[in-house]
């Protein structure tokens, strides 16, 4: 009996050993099939869901050219992807230069428009719209000229930057069998996305492996907390916005004008002889000259370098005494004024002469220029540290022939004042047609009355002959030296 019951128990045994083997075997051979179809999973479900609920999704951008880093920091955003990869989000939003928190607001991207409403700034207070296109063609127009040689970001709306993504994502074995990770080369730009998925293959979290190259720009990418959603329902804010496409591509078309392929260049008219407002320079507080006149500003090629002419009247000022309302023709060629003043002057002189006239050194000007703008946000920082109201923009007033601001220069020291100046811009036909600004002063020169109006059509370029011109630059060194 009891070795009945011994072989009874032990067939049992050996029976429910091998079913629950067969049973262990069919679970792995069920799952090698199922891992050995990831990627076709993966891909599918990224084929088939279009619409997203990130947690956090950040970009940070690094300028190869000057060392400074730009963040975008999108926190719970709704995306919706068409089937052209475009897409629709909205999020909050937080935006830093070289670390310092420069913006904070909600963000709309809808149409291939962009709503931001501010929360908080150091640019301004305003919540603001422009579209893609105005950016677009702004970015290609000032990148286009030959005003400048440095580039400025490009954000790249479009998602289409895979290039036959169902055939180059692979899938890369890990230890974890509840997580899979995914590679995705990013055609052109000398990196992969890699996407951690859970068991269903739905995304959870995805990051560059390396920054992208993007025209001397390293772009890293990482998004978290990543869900498949039903449904989103993006709508155009309802607060007061103000435009700013109608500033966007009005620059860019002036900026055409000095586009590096055909820019001509460009002609304008300065002063208010209407008002008798002349463009007024001052000199240590002493009134010095006023002109009124067209200028013009004939662009760089391959063989001139920009050339400038003014034809108009000038007012020179004598301490009590005023020469009013003489001839004057100015054209700056090659470094060298050519200055006729009607029956008073006619002469040349040359750029660092008259730098040494105003003690300022060209390329210590356009050295400090250029920290100054890298350096802006900083200082824009500092005076947040000081004031917590300060913005760079104030007082924004926009509406359809006219658009006005002051901007508020900051400062380095809590014991300086901010530099403010206003510009009205007015605009006709959708053009701008006139800038007018508030004095602006520099070291001992300042500058006021600054009327400028935009229409004329430039004249043919100016031919001189420096022989016509006495040479004017060692009196002007021995009035110095004089005194």
């Amino acid at each position: 009996m009891k070795k009945w019951i011994k072989v009874v128990i032990f067939s049992a045994f050996c029976s429910a050993v091998v079913g629950t083997a067969g049973y262990f075997i069919g679970v792995n051979v069920t799952n090698n099939i199922r891992l050995s179809k990831a990627t076709e999973f993966f891909i599918n479900n990224l084929k088939s869901n279009k619409k997203y609920s990130i947690k956090n999704l950040n970009f940070d951008f690094f300028d190869t050219k000057t060392s400074h880093c730009f963040g975008l920091n999108l926190n719970d955003v709704e995306l919706e992807i068409d089937q052209n990869n475009n897409c629709n989000f909205k999020s909050e939003m937080t935006f830093t230069y070289d670390y310092i928190e420069i913006y904070t607001g909600s963000a709309v991207f809808l149409e291939n428009s962009f709503y931001l409403t501010t929360e908080s700034s150091l640019l301004t207070t305003e919540n603001i719209y422009f579209n893609t296109s105005s950016l677009k063609e702004f970015r290609e127009s000032f990148n286009n000229t030959t005003l400048v040689d440095v580039d400025i970001f490009d954000f790249n709306f479009n998602l289409d930057i895979f290039d036959d993504f169902e055939n180059k994502i692979k899938k890369i074995d890990t230890n974890d069998q509840t997580t899979f990770v995914f590679e995705l080369p990013v055609k052109t730009h000398n990196s992969t996305l890699t996407f951690y998925s859970d068991d269903e293959f739905n995304i959870k979290k995805m990051k560059t492996a390396t920054a992208l190259e993007y025209e001397n720009t390293l772009i890293s990418i990482d998004a978290s907390n990543i869900s498949f959603i039903d449904d989103i329902n993006i709508e155009k804010p309802t607060n007061n916005f103000v435009d700013f496409n109608l500033i966007l591509n009005n620059t860019a078309n002036i900026l055409d004008n000095f586009s590096a392929e055909d820019g001509p260049g460009l002609s304008i008219i300065l002063g208010n002889k209407d008002n008798d407002l002349p463009l007024l320079f001052t000199y240590k507080e002493q009134d010095i000259f006023g002109i009124y006149g067209t200028l013009n500003i004939y662009n760089k090629n391959e063989n001139d370098d920009f050339i400038f002419t003014f034809d108009g009247l000038i007012d020179i000022y004598l301490g009590e005494r005023i020469i009013e309302g003489s001839p004057l023709k100015v054209t700056v060629m090659n470094s060298v004024y050519y200055i006729d003043i009607g029956e008073y002057l006619s002469g040349s002189i040359k750029s660092e002469t008259l730098q040494n006239v105003f003690q300022v050194n060209k390329e210590e000007l356009e050295l400090q220029t250029k920290d100054m703008l890298y350096n802006l946000i900083d200082l824009m920082g500092i005076n947040r540290s000081f004031n917590e109201e300060y913005v760079l923009l104030k007082e924004i007033n926009e509406a359809k022939d006219s658009f006005t601001t002051i901007i508020s220069f900051p400062v380095q020291k809590i014991n300086e004042m901010n530099e403010e100046f206003s510009i009205a811009i007015g605009f006709n036909e959708d053009k701008i047609s006139s800038i007018s600004i508030s004095d602006i002063s520099y070291k001992d020169v300042s500058i006021s009355n600054t009327f400028i109006q935009f229409g004329n059509e430039l004249s043919e370029k100016p031919e001189i002959n420096p022989d016509d011109y006495s040479e004017l630059d060692e009196v002007v060194e021995n009035l110095i030296n004089f005194n």
